[in-house]
């Protein structure tokens, strides 16, 4: 004999399977789909990481300055694994517990709330991870326009407050995402209203110095191409070429992260969402890509040292500079001249003295 369900819990039960369907819905698009997206990425990044270790440690690691690179990449993509397993393990969460804690008959709204609060720790995390990796990011732009402009004083100084400038924000929305996603009320900080303003500010900053610092790098390839057409003893074209790459890689990380500000606050759909799960991995890809391309530009030359080098810079050193070379180091894609003890090529040579030829009388 067919079993006969009240009324009540057949209402109950449809009522059930209808947010059972609406949150696989939003689970497949807000958290498959781009953890997908992100699965490729990852993999992705993890190829590059491999070619561009083996690049810098195949060509030696004598200088503190490719040391100091591979460390840095490698601790991006450390965060960048720690960051894909986390969104992992939240899927995995949502699908393995929540999503059937929706089907048990007489299972209230609280319950299925209690479910998802155990995933907030791993979503707060993973908002650590992508913060890490831009801040990351943003020092090796920020050093590599300082060491092109030859540890510039003014220079140095508005990379620290840019990199001040996006520190701070970042660190107010994690702030705000704690007292949120955790409960965690900290006492004396109140940033409910602030808010409205430091949200946008952390996402635009990033772009804004990202922006400056390429106009900088592009600043100096124009004045070095200039040179390049002004004497002739420059044969080499290296130096001039890595600055290209790094003006056009740089160009290609602003539309990035116009991307990602635009996601945050455009209708994107589920582009938008995939992109703001993948920021962390594309930061983290972008020293490394710029890595590689170098490499391929000067065949991985890295034997220089980094310490005892200048060049491109408008002093009296690069003036009185020998052509530059070809023997690139990898950790900001430049290449160092020696000064020499020649005489500015720019200088103005003294005038020759005039010699005067009588005309020659023609013979009759």
């Amino acid at each position: 004999m067919p079993a006969v369900i009240a009324p009540e819990s057949a209402t109950v039960l449809a009522e059930q399977m209808n947010e059972f369907l609406l949150d696989m819905h939003t689970a497949v698009y807000n958290l498959m789909l781009p953890q997908l997206v992100e699965t490729f990425a990852f993999g992705l990044f993890t190829f590059l990481i491999i070619i561009s270790s083996y690049t810098i440690v195949n060509k030696g690691l004598k200088t503190w300055a490719n040391r100091i690179m591979l460390a840095t990449t490698l601790t991006m993509y450390v965060v960048a694994a720690v960051k894909w397993a986390l969104c992992f393990a939240i899927v995995w969460g949502d699908f393995a517990t929540v999503l059937p804690e929706t089907l048990v008959l007489g299972a209230s709204n609280s319950t299925v709330a209690a479910g998802r609060s155990n995933l907030s720790k791993l979503i707060f995390a993973s908002q650590v991870a992508i913060v890490i990796n831009i801040l990351l990011s943003d020092v090796v732009v920020l050093w590599r326009v300082c060491a092109i402009w030859l540890w510039d004083r003014r220079v140095m100084t508005l990379s620290g407050i840019f990199h001040l400038a996006v520190f701070v924000p970042f660190i107010c929305v994690l702030i705000d995402n704690a007292e949120q996603i955790l409960g965690v009320k900290i006492r004396g900080i109140e940033l409910n209203a602030a808010l409205r303003i430091v949200t946008p500010i952390s996402l635009s900053i990033p772009l804004a110095l990202n922006i400056w610092a390429t106009g900088m790098i592009w600043y100096k390839a124009r004045m070095h191409q200039r040179l390049l057409a002004l004497d002739p003893r420059f044969k080499s074209q290296s130096v001039l070429s890595i600055l290209v790459i790094l003006v056009e890689s740089g160009i290609g990380y602003c539309v990035l992260w116009a991307i990602y500000f635009a996601s945050n606050y455009s209708a994107l759909g589920t582009f938008g969402v995939c992109y703001q799960i993948i920021i962390a991995q594309l930061t983290g890809m972008y020293p490394v890509i710029v890595i590689l391309l170098v490499a391929r530009r000067t065949h991985g030359f890295v034997e220089k040292s980094w310490s005892n080098s200048a060049i491109l810079g408008l002093s009296q050193d690069f003036l009185a500079a020998t052509p530059p070379n070809s023997s690139l180091p990898l950790l900001m894609a430049i290449s160092p001249t020696s000064p020499s003890t020649s005489r500015s090529f720019l200088a103005p040579a003294p005038p020759a003295p005039e010699v005067h030829v009588p005309p020659r009388r023609r013979m009759e």
